[in-house]
């Protein structure tokens, strides 16, 4: 079964089986993959998803552009194969979600897990940078999500390396304490 990797702290990555994906049609197709994976937990309406993405557009033209996204991300991923292996992708004349039972690793997923588990310093591993730097559409849709999730992202690692900080502190172990509040500063 083929395995998609998907790194968005920092910029945009993604690898089919260690293979990267870079042939991407558009800046809005890459969106829209960031946004149903960081949102995987319910399925979305088109209707939502054009709205996110092509919200000037007229309503039949935001149709066929998410119609084109997501042929051109289904595609790439390989969920147009008639093949037996499950997709990636869920998708029905309505709504659109990620499939939980793909094998897909995502980076801000393990840092929450991490950071809810209390393995502060795991997290911070996985934290080089912000939340998909340098993407940027021509929506304020979803520029405004993109804004939340990265400040709700940032100040997660803040506090872990607030916390990592003091724990440190408390401890005597002064070297990695600058180390951790170096990084806090530097974020």
């Amino acid at each position: 079964m083929p395995h998609l990797t998907l790194t968005f702290l920092g910029a945009f990555q993604a690898h089919l089986d260690g293979a990267p994906l870079t042939n991407f049609h558009s800046v809005k197709v890459q969106a829209l993959l960031a946004y149903l994976v960081v949102e995987a937990d319910r399925p979305h309406t088109r209707e939502t998803l054009m709205a996110l993405l092509w919200p000037d557009d007229a309503p039949q033209s935001a149709q066929q552009s998410l119609r084109q996204a997501l042929y051109a991300l289904r595609r790439m991923l390989g969920d147009t194969d008639n093949s037996a292996r499950e997709p990636f992708l869920l998708v029905t004349r309505q709504t659109i979600q990620v499939n939980p039972h793909s094998q897909m690793t995502l980076d801000v997923t393990t840092f929450l897990q991490q950071v809810q588990q209390g393995n502060l310093a795991h997290a911070i591993a996985f934290y080089p940078d912000a939340f998909l730097v340098g993407m940027t559409t021509d929506s304020a849709s979803f520029e405004e999500w993109l804004r939340a999730t990265r400040e709700y992202l940032h100040n997660l690692a803040l506090n872990a390396l607030d916390q990592l900080t003091q724990q440190r502190l408390a401890a005597s172990d002064y070297a990695e304490a600058i180390t951790y509040a170096r990084r806090q500063l530097t974020l």
